[in-house]
């Protein structure tokens, strides 16, 4: 989950605002003195997560530049070493955030582990790996490809996750453990079309806690096996 405080803040450290990775954190304090020494990629990580938060708490259009170096704790010049454009970290962004690395899907396909076991798991990565604390990721997603944003990136996302999904609700129904009377691509897409449902409804309501409603949607195909 990307966690945000307002990008108007004033503090000091990036380090004290944005929870990028904690143990990244922990063990590189973003503060201006030490900035510079940092590696490049955690310079360009705590950029781009900076950049997130902005993006989704003032909207792409609205937030400039000046805001984004304003929430990493640089100057606007300092940005500009690490991105030339605002759009250069929209793309970025995208390619960041939908990842099935670092969602950890990637790493699932590879476990031992039941198909449903799977599906299960998958529902906490992806409920948790793309959620923001100020909004949800299918509006995040859709304003940064209104804006002319990277629809390859996107679709790539999509296509890879309904792949995988469709293995795994493929070696289920052989297994027996979920009903044949849908095919796998046409569960996978209703796997993805209540994701993307419950992200937006958390939006619209505030409120991110309570059951997983993907667990609900695969205990219901769980309890029709033979009916």
């Amino acid at each position: 989950m990307i966690h945000c405080t307002p990008c108007q803040d004033t503090d000091r450290t990036v380090g004290m605002r944005y929870s990028l990775v904690r143990t990244v954190r922990k063990a590189h304090p973003l503060s201006k003195t030490g900035w510079k020494k940092l590696p490049e990629d955690v310079r360009s990580a705590a950029i781009l997560q900076a950049a997130a938060c902005c993006f989704v708490e003032k909207g792409y259009h609205s937030a400039s530049m000046q805001d984004v170096a304003k929430a990493a704790g640089l100057t606007k010049g300092g940005l500009y070493h690490h991105f030339p454009s605002k759009d250069a970290i929209r793309d970025a962004l995208m390619a960041q955030f939908l990842d099935l690395d670092r969602l950890g899907l990637t790493a699932l396909a590879q476990e031992d582990a039941t198909a449903t076991g799977k599906l299960d798991r998958a529902a906490d990565l992806l409920l948790e790996g793309l959620a923001t604390k100020s909004g949800s990721a299918p509006r995040f997603v859709a304003e940064a490809v209104s804006c002319s944003g990277p629809t390859e990136t996107v679709t790539a996302f999509y296509a890879g996750l309904e792949n995988l999904l469709v293995r795994w609700f493929t070696d289920a129904q052989t297994a027996g453990a979920v009903r044949k009377a849908a095919s796998p691509q046409v569960l996978a897409q209703l796997y993805i079309a209540v994701l993307d449902g419950a992200q937006i409804r958390s939006d619209i309501t505030g409120t991110r806690d309570g059951a997983n409603p993907l667990h609900s949607f695969l205990d219901t195909l769980r309890w029709q096996v033979g009916g």
